[in-house]
């Protein structure tokens, strides 16, 4: 199975209201633009790497 795919499955439910990063700013990053990202991996095939 692929790794975001698997990913996708254990956060699928999870969401939270934590600010991630700056928490100052008004776009701050939450958990759900996260998901999204992933998402977004997932439908077009893109490779994600973090470290």
């Amino acid at each position: 199975m692929d790794t975001l795919v698997f990913f996708d499955e254990v956060i699928k439910d999870y969401d939270d209201n934590i600010c991630y990063g700056y928490a100052g700013q008004r776009d701050c990053a939450m958990f759900k633009d996260f998901k999204r990202l992933v998402m977004d991996c997932i439908d077009t095939g893109t490779i994600m790497k973090w470290w």
